[in-house]
């Protein structure tokens, strides 16, 4: 019989399980930080569609400035829990508008932005989650533009002495708010 050798060596059975678990815990961090980023990613472009509606709107203003002095509708809210608003009957699909008042550029434009929150121009993927918009152009020329969506996740602790900004949607501990205010010509 031939003895065996002390230099040959495998691995224990207490070893194994150990590295098992330590493998599993890493395992499982992973899979956490992936669900995490993936909330991250989701509020991110939450806000950045937000923000490309908001300075839409305040470009559509700036561009139309004489049509929205002349009929201010004081604060003007669109989107979730407001009455959908109809295309100008002088507007075509194409954009073209030919014989609109001053009162149709107005809800043309209000008309396009409600259609970006929701995202129903073809193709679009992932509009805000219950959006509203709201727009005030004051006498002076001062212009405030809202945007407000329904996130995932509870926040609070920021308050808005903006009546437009604080008013704009339904209140909740879950709404986040992207507010632009500029000035346009008068």
């Amino acid at each position: 019989m031939q003895a065996i050798s002390s230099s040959i060596r495998g691995f224990t059975l207490i070893e194994v399980i150990i590295t098992s678990f330590i493998l599993a815990v890493g395992l499982l961090a992973v899979v956490a930080m992936q669900a995490v980023a993936k909330r991250s990613s989701f509020e991110t472009h939450q806000r950045t569609v937000a923000m490309i509606l908001a300075e839409d709107m305040v470009e559509r203003v700036r561009l139309n400035h004489i049509a929205w002095q002349a009929n201010n509708p004081a604060t003007v809210t669109v989107g979730d829990g407001q009455t959908a608003r109809a295309k100008p009957a002088c507007a075509e699909n194409s954009g073209l508008m030919t014989a609109c008042s001053l009162a149709d550029v107005v809800n043309y434009d209000l008309y396009h932005w409600e259609y970006g929150l929701y995202a129903k121009a073809a193709g679009a993927k992932g509009g805000l989650v219950k959006p509203n918009g709201c727009v005030l152009l004051s006498a002076n020329g001062e212009l405030t533009v809202v945007v407000t969506w329904l996130s995932r996740q509870s926040f609070s602790g920021i308050t808005s002495s903006n009546t437009v900004t604080a008013n704009c949607g339904s209140q909740s501990d879950k709404r986040r708010k992207m507010a632009l205010t500029t000035r346009v010509a008068s």
